[in-house]
């Protein structure tokens, strides 16, 4: 992650990060400073104790902020704040652009706890997983959608709540125009395929066990949408006559071990 040369700006410091002895400068101005691990400051490749970065989009203040939280607090997801889906996806790209990986995978557990806490609405958890090619997210958002009870999303940016009464349904027509310019074909056409079947024909009232048709909609919508993923990449790779294409739960099994 090399130093970038830019114009002069006011340089400011960053009233949550003010301590350590690696500093991290944004493209708006901001210093973050960190006191991190060796492993890290490898993953940085910083033999420099501070780092400039230019690109006003990736590499923000707000960016840097979170990126800092989650190499300095890894394993406390809990209090990490909720941003917006434009930050999370800059988040992402600013990692894949400096090959963070490490990095990558605590944020994978972050957007799973935050999920499964409800501090993310699922639509854009769904989102975020389809960007990282993680069936896995995306069918645990499917299954958070149809809440059982009235939840509370806090969003810390904004300082709004959004009460979520009735289920959070959404199809490819509720996504916004940011996610649909950068979320793969493969997961458009899979949320397109499970969300085509009616439920409500599909498992007759007295099979229910009492569940609602939403509910039943969302359980079932998620069981099936990692196959559907691993059915095309399948399909895909026998055209080009690749070798066969992992299954969802070999996939995690894998990144398990690495």
């Amino acid at each position: 992650m090399p130093d970038s040369k830019s114009d002069i700006v006011d340089i400011r410091d960053h009233p949550d990060w003010q301590n350590g002895d690696f500093s991290l400068i944004s493209a708006d101005g901001w210093r973050i400073k960190l006191t991190i691990s060796d492993t890290f400051r490898d993953a940085l490749n910083a033999d420099k104790p501070t780092i400039t970065f230019t690109d006003p989009e990736m590499e923000s203040k707000r960016v840097l902020s979170f990126f800092a939280r989650l190499i300095s607090h890894p394993a406390d997801k809990s209090d990490t704040p909720i941003f917006g889906l434009e930050t999370h996806l800059a988040l992402i790209r600013f990692m894949r652009k400096h090959d963070c990986e490490h990095t990558l995978e605590v944020y994978f557990l972050y957007l799973k706890a935050a999920l499964l806490s409800d501090r993310m609405r699922p639509m854009e958890a769904w989102v975020l997983g389809a960007v990282l090619d993680d069936s896995d997210i995306c069918a645990a958002a499917l299954r958070q959608e149809t809440p059982q009870f009235q939840k509370v999303y806090w969003r810390a940016h904004c300082a709004h709540r959004y009460y979520a009464a009735s289920p959070q349904i959404f199809n490819i027509s509720d996504l916004p125009l940011t996610a649909l310019s950068v979320v793969p074909p493969i997961h458009l056409h899979a949320l397109d395929k499970v969300r085509r079947k009616n439920w409500e024909e599909l498992v007759p009232e007295e099979q229910r066990n009492g569940y609602s048709v939403e509910r039943l909609s969302a359980l079932n919508a998620s069981q099936e949408y990692a196959e559907v993923v691993a059915q095309v990449q399948r399909q895909h790779a026998a055209k080009r006559g690749e070798s066969r294409v992992s299954s969802p739960a070999e996939s995690a099994a894998k990144r398990q071990r690495t």
